[in-house]
């Protein structure tokens, strides 16, 4: 009998494979979304995207007596 699988998608959309259920069920709101359609009884699992792993940001930094905007991965 095999697991039941919704597709995998990276955080540009870009499809990666797939994951068992169980296991992006108990990822969902730490590592990824799970994306539903429907409610109560018709609901069902369509596909699970993974968050970002880095967030940039524009940071003022002084360069030469000069403030600057350098982009920053956090």
């Amino acid at each position: 009998m095999s697991l039941p699988t919704v597709p995998l998608f990276n955080s540009y959309g870009f499809y990666i494979g797939k994951i068992p259920l169980e296991q992006a069920l108990a990822l969902h709101g730490r590592e990824l979304v799970l994306r539903a359609r429907g409610t109560g009884r018709r609901r069902h699992f369509t596909s699970a995207k993974l968050y970002a792993r880095t967030a940039q940001l524009w940071e003022p930094r002084v360069s030469g007596g000069y403030i600057v905007l350098q982009l920053i991965t956090t």
